[in-house]
Formats: structure tokens, C-alpha cells, sequence
């Protein structure tokens, strides 16, 4: 479904799409299943009762009569198991084969196989008019591209243990500059809570909200990555770009572990809901946060909110709301290889340019530089206005999406009570920890 002018989007997934027939088709599916599995023990329980006639059917007419009937029984419960079964195997076909045709036309599976030789060709025609993030997916694809991401992730990983640094924590700070005192509940001022460049390296929020209801909710702001010129620099954050491989690798284990730190740190009761709202490298640590057993076990991951991550090869457990916003000219987003899981928990919307306009930071035939690419069309700051944008265009055009928006709008909309920040650090493995003092949060921009 498309926004017209000034914002232009597509929305795939979501609680209103065709993901949520699906997943009904699926519970009947699987209905299916379970009666033709009571049926097939109903005919065994038959075929018992009638092997304990024994020879009374030879001798007695209604015995015999009964035998009969007993068959016939056990006949009817087969004949109607299979019919159930090839119902279930149709729907699961169906089922099976629209998510293959929109896998297809999302451009999962590419209509050819280029060669290596034809990659400069055709990257050249691609970005003529400038690179977008489908284009980018499918060059990945072409080259095996995420399975090679993934792969360096997971190499990087095994050796965090080792070159790299668990999160520490120095204590609590106060709120981000700026916080305001109230959330409306949508996607724009939840975004506002994500930490910027003011802040330490490595530092996250934590903003607790009262709802209309009375009941509390922590929302935690990850930042995207910020680099360091050290592999291992004590006073850099977790968020430099081997916090990435951790992110893809790992599951984020080794952040979750700092982030767990941090919410107890900041005094989240547990038990407490918590959503998780991520820029960049923060939002696919977000994303990993409602399986990671240290913090999903504790606290109740009840949403999570992403802009500009590439989180396409991260699965997100039913039940917990995800939406994620990317900008079709921003290639990081490409960088996954593929598109976001659409299901009916997981819907993302995705920012198109202005019709016949070329994309912001083209820089002419060929591809786009990296700095006007991964520079302009990833900052957080475009992401904040086209969001904002997209809040005021009409509901109907945002149909699919509603069910994510209002669950995360009923999590986050009330009175923000408190705010604070905490600045996850490393140290080296082997060493002690260095011991941090608590101190209370603050109010909202204090």
C-alpha cells in the first residue's frame, strides 16, 4: 500500500496483510492434522474392540452384525483421516506457494544467475539512476552476499571471547538531553529517544512511561554504530562495528549480556515490558533482544521498533510487535541481502523517493559514493522526517500496519516519569570488572 505526496511508502507484513489469512489458513491446517491423528487412533481403538469379539461374530448373528458394522466404522474413520490430511497438504500447499510468489516478486529469487564476470555490467546498469536497496539485495544475492556476511559474522564472533570485550557498565547518567515529557505513542517519538552524537559512545536510554492506564513501560533507545580507530579501546563503546558481528553472529549475546546489566542497573523491575527501539546496528540488537534468554527470561519483551537496520536474517519470535522503517535509497538496509520477514507480527515500511526524482546523494552514472550513500540517506535525522511524514498521512493508507501501530501506541503513549542513560563499555576477558555505584534516574530531560 502506497502514501501519496509528500510521503511516498510501501508496507510489507503487518497484522492487516494477507499474513494474517495465512496464519489463519495455517491454524486450519494444522486443526486438520490433529483431527486425522484422533481418527486414526479411533480406528485402532475400532480394530481393537473387535479383535476382543474373538469367535463370538461365527457363532452369533448380531455379534457378526456388530463385526460388520465395527469395519465399516473403522473404514469411514480412514476414508475421512485421508480426506483431512489431503486438505491439510492443500492448504499447506496454498500457503507455501503465495509466500514463494511474494518471496518472488520481493525479488528473493532472481529471475537469472549472473556470473562474476557480469557483476560490473550490471551494477553499472543498476545504479545509472542510482543504486536503490532492491537493487542492492539482488548484487548481494548474485554474489552469495549474505551467506558471506553472515559467515564473517559468525568467524568474528567465535573470537570475541578472546579480541574483544564484555559491556561494562560505569552507572547510571542522566536523561538524554531533550527528553520530552510525554509519548504520543508513535513511531516518530519513539525514534526521538534514541541516542545521538551528544552522547558518550556506547550510551543507551532508558525512559520509563506511565500509560492512560496507570501501568509502567521502559522504553530502551539503541544507538547505530559508532566506530573506533582500536580493535579493543577501553574507553570505546560496544556499538563500534564489531558490536555488528555480535549482532549477526552471536544473536547479540555478548551486548544483551551489557544490556541486562543495564536495565537492572537503571532499576526496570523484573517483569516489567520493555520495548526495544533501534537505529542501525542498535535496531539489530533490538531485534535479538525478545530471544535472548538473559533478557527475555527477565523482563517482557513487549515490542520492538527499528529504522535504517538491515535485519533481514533476524527472526522474531510470534507475539512480540515488530515494525521497522527503512528508506529504499539507503543501501545499509541492503547489506541483509534480502527483505524483512513479513508475517503478521512483523511489518515494515519502507520510504520510497519522489516520483522521477533521482535519489538523494546521487552522484551522477555509475554507483553513488559511500560517503553521500551511507552518509545522508542513513542518517537518523532523514528517518526522523519522513516518520514524521508518514504519522500525519491518512489511517487508510496504513491498513496493514495498524494492528503493530496501535499495540505500540497502547505499550507507549502516556507520561514519561523518569529517564536516564547508561554507557556500556568493555574490558578486556580475564580482567575484573570494574564495580560501578548505582545512582538514581532523573527526570525527563535532566
Amino acid at each position: 500500500m502506497s502514501g501519496p505526496a509528500p510521503i511516498r511508502f510501501t508496507t510489507s507484513g503487518g497484522s492487516g496483510s494477507i499474513h494474517a489469512d495465512l496464519d489463519s489458513l495455517a491454524e486450519v491446517a494444522g486443526r486438520h492434522g490433529e483431527a486425522a491423528e484422533k481418527l486414526l487412533h479411533l480406528a485402532a481403538q475400532v480394530e481393537t474392540v473387535v479383535r476382543h469379539l474373538g469367535s463370538a461374530p461365527r457363532v452369533s448373528g448380531r455379534a457378526a452384525q456388530l463385526e460388520g458394522r465395527l469395519w465399516e466404522g473403522r473404514d469411514a474413520c480412514r476414508a475421512l483421516q485421508e480426506r483431512l490430511l489431503d486438505m491439510q497438504r492443500t492448504l499447506k500447499d496454498a500457503i507455501e506457494r503465495y509466500r514463494l510468489a511474494e518471496q518472488g516478486a520481493a525479488g528473493v529469487m532472481d529471475e537469472e544467475e549472473l556470473a562474476l564476470w557480469d557483476l560490473p555490467a550490471r551494477l553499472e546498469e543498476d545504479s545509472a539512476d542510482g543504486l536503490t536497496v532492491p537493487e542492492g539485495e539482488r548484487l548481494l544475492r548474485a554474489l552469495n552476499g549474505a551467506s558471506i556476511s553472515r559467515g564473517a559474522a559468525e568467524r568474528l564472533a567465535a573470537v570475541l571471547d578472546v579480541t574483544l570485550l564484555a559491556p561494562e557498565l560505569p552507572g547510571v547518567g542522566p536523561g538524554a538531553p531533550g527528553t520530552p515529557t510525554h509519548l504520543d505513542g508513535g513511531p516518530g517519538d519513539l525514534a526521538s529517544l534514541i541516542p545521538d552524537a551528544s552522547l558518550p559512545p556506547g550510551t543507551i536510554t532508558l525512559t520509563q512511561v506511565t500509560t492512560a492506564s496507570g501501568e509502567d513501560v521502559w522504553v530502551v533507545g539503541l544507538p547505530g554504530t559508532q566506530a573506533s580507530s582500536a580493535l579493543v579501546d577501553p574507553d570505546g563503546g560496544w556499538s563500534d562495528p564489531m558490536g555488528i558481528a555480535d549482532a549477526l553472529g552471536r544473536g547479540s549475546e555478548h551486548t544483551g549480556e551489557g544490556i541486562a546489566r543495564a536495565l537492572t542497573l537503571g532499576g526496570v523491575p523484573e517483569g516489567e515490558p520493555v520495548v526495544f527501539v533501534g537505529y542501525s546496528q542498535g535496531g539489530l540488537h533490538a531485534l535479538n533482544m525478545p530471544s535472548h534468554p538473559l533478557v527475555s527470561e527477565r523482563w517482557d519483551v513487549a515490542g520492538v521498533v527499528t529504522f535504517a537496520s538491515p535485519g533481514g536474517g533476524i527472526l522474531t519470535p510470534a507475539g512480540v510487535p515488530v515494525m521497522a522503517f527503512q528508506r529504499e535509497v539507503d543501501l545499509v538496509t541492503a547489506l541483509d541481502g534480502g527483505p524483512e520477514p513479513a508475517t503478521v507480527w512483523r511489518a515494515t515500511v519502507t520510504f520510497q523517493p519522489e516520483s522521477g526524482a533521482a535519489p538523494e546523494g546521487y552522484t551522477g552514472p555509475g554507483l553513488p559514493g559511500f560517503s553521500d550513500v551511507f552518509g545522508p540517506e542513513h542518517a537518523l535525522p532523514r528517518y526522523l522526517e519522513q516518520v514524521r511524514a508518514y504519522e500525519a498521512a491518512p489511517p487508510e493508507l496504513k491498513v496493514q500496519e495498524q494492528g503493530q501501530l496501535a499495540a505500540l501506541s497502547a505499550l507507549t503513549a502516556g507520561t514519561v516519569r523518569s529517564s536516564a542513560t547508561v554507557r556500556l563499555r568493555r574490558w578486556a576477558t580475564g580482567d575484573p570488572a570494574p564495580q560501578s555505584r548505582p545512582r538514581a534516574p532523573h527526570g525527563p530531560g535532566r
